[in-house]
């Protein structure tokens, strides 16, 4: 993953303050029994969880089959289920995000 893009602070614009919040509390407790640094946890899970998040969002032809994260291994359907909720949002304000950045 580049360390010169940050998805998840594309994802906070999206998504808003609350929403954002809620993401990051749902994909931490995914690493709760993982001893990791919260560098590590922002830079090389969320960041990645978003990027998928906002991929998925932005296309729903993506479709990858296992996201790898170090030794955690996630099923891309399993994946798009489980944060529907965010990908929904996406979704849904996909071109009011696009016609701000252009």
């Amino acid at each position: 993953m580049s360390k010169g893009i940050n998805f998840v602070d594309i994802i906070k614009d999206i998504l808003g303050e609350n929403e954002y919040l809620e993401l990051l509390k749902d994909i931490s407790i995914e690493y709760i029994d993982c001893n990791i640094s919260f560098e590590h946890f922002f830079d090389e899970v969320a960041n990645k969880y978003c990027f998928i998040i906002l991929l998925v969002g932005l296309s729903k032809k993506v479709n990858i089959g296992i996201y790898n994260f170090g030794d955690k291994k996630i099923d891309s359907d399993n994946f798009a289920r489980k944060y529907k909720r965010y990908i929904k949002i996406i979704e849904n304000k996909k071109f009011e995000f696009l016609k701000d950045i252009i």
